[in-house]
């Protein structure tokens, strides 16, 4: 997370208009997934909407779901992880991107150019993944 030697993809953050980077900035440093996903849900708290008035609604919006994919980014996937987790995972991405049908091939090849930590993640959940369905299958 923020402050160790984790990689995370730049590109999503940067994408915003400069005005909602300190924003975005913030819930990365200060916010967990969780608190993410239920902002998404229910709309952004009150402190960082006091914080930052000028943000409206829709602006939220867009910087919650980069701020998601921008710590998708950060996970250093390894054997550990359960398939129910890089489940979760993608069904965040997928949210995040607005791409509900895709596959994580599909995640892949949308995200490889532009955001490459990012896509090094979903390759790297995808080739555990494919160990784990071999290793249950056994």
């Amino acid at each position: 997370m923020p402050g160790t030697n984790h990689n995370a993809d730049s590109g999503f953050i940067g994408d915003l208009a400069l005005n909602l980077r300190e924003p975005a900035e913030d819930l990365l440093k200060y916010s967990a997934m969780k608190q993410l996903i239920l902002m998404r849900r229910h709309g952004i708290d009150d402190f960082f909407q006091k914080l930052y008035p000028f943000v409206n609604e829709v602006e939220w919006i867009d910087i919650i779901d980069k701020v998601m994919l921008t710590k998708v980014s950060y996970f250093e996937l390894n054997d550990r992880f359960t398939i129910a987790q890089m489940n979760k995972l993608i069904d965040i991405s997928r949210f995040a991107l607005k791409q509900p049908n895709a596959t994580p091939q599909g995640l892949y090849q949308l995200t490889e150019y532009r955001y490459p930590v990012f896509a090094k993640v979903i390759k790297n959940l995808m080739e555990i993944y494919k160990k784990k369905l071999k290793q249950n299958a056994n």
